[in-house]
């Protein structure tokens, strides 16, 4: 690349950054498995607007592979991670990855449901912030991995036509729904797609990665894990409500005493 190249080439990311797409501009040019959480219905699948409290918004998580070699050879097997909200400040819309509070609301699709056997994940507390995420942050080792959301198929799921940068192969991993229960003002709300990540926790940490486990696919006829492929997320959800304005106030006719009427003329 010439020097001119690379100038521009930072402006450019430089430019991204200050626009907020840092993460998601640099990470998706070199991407083999993206993991893209998207808003079922609706003309944005990126932004829910007007959520109610009591409204269950449905949700598709779909890998999203992309090769090199223009040859029908990308796929992928599983993935295993987490659903959870907003981190950092206070969400303006409340709510659960679940319809009764007490059973999370992952389905992968059949292909990936493992022959009926599947981790559903734990519906938790992940983030520390109001509402129940579902899966965990323990590490792999951990017993309690099984808390994990899990999509997988038996073996191999090869896309039928090649997945390039410009048009990857998808496939629909699953769906997954979210009750709004509160809402605190009409700031916005992030959901999203967490990975396994190595050593635990929800989020990366500086020098960190992803666990072999929370991903096995396939690029341009290769295998690949987070720790031998690029592994990333897409661009998160992001919900605002409405907040109900509060009843007009119903003003009473002022009561005076009551009297009786004058009879016959003047009151004796």
């Amino acid at each position: 690349m010439s020097e001119k190249m690379r100038h521009l080439r930072a402006a450019w990311v430089v430019g991204m950054a200050g626009a907020g797409w840092l993460g998601f501009a640099a990470d998706r040019a070199d991407a083999t498995l993206t993991i893209d959480l998207r808003a079922a219905s609706g003309s944005n699948s990126k932004a829910v607007t007007g959520a109610k409290v009591g409204d269950t918004i449905t949700f598709n998580l779909v890998a999203m592979v992309s090769g090199s070699d223009a040859v029908a050879n990308d796929g992928i097997q599983s993935v295993l991670g987490s659903f959870a909200g907003s981190i950092g400040g206070t969400p303006g819309v409340v709510g659960n990855f679940s319809t009764d509070g007490t059973n999370g609301t992952w389905t992968p699709s059949q292909t990936f449901n493992n022959g009926g056997t599947f981790q559903a994940g734990k519906l938790q507390d992940l983030n520390g912030q109001p509402g129940l995420d579902l899966g965990s942050t323990v590490a792999s080792s951990d017993p309690l991995a099984t808390d994990y959301v899990q999509a997988r198929s038996p073996s191999l799921t090869i896309a039928a036509g090649p997945g390039t940068a410009q048009a990857p192969a998808e496939f629909l991993l699953g769906t997954v729904q979210y009750r709004v229960t509160a809402l605190n003002g009409t700031g916005p709300t992030n959901l999203n797609w967490f990975p396994l990540v190595s050593g635990g926790g929800l989020t990366v940490p500086a020098g960190g990665g992803y666990d072999a486990n929370a991903a096995i696919w396939r690029e341009d006829g290769v295998n690949k894990r987070p720790t031998t492929g690029t592994l990333t997320t897409g661009q998160p959800v992001v919900i605002t409500g409405i907040v109900p304005e509060p009843s007009a106030p119903v003003y009473l006719p002022r009561l005076g005493r009551a009297c009786s009427p004058d009879v016959g003329g003047s009151r004796k």
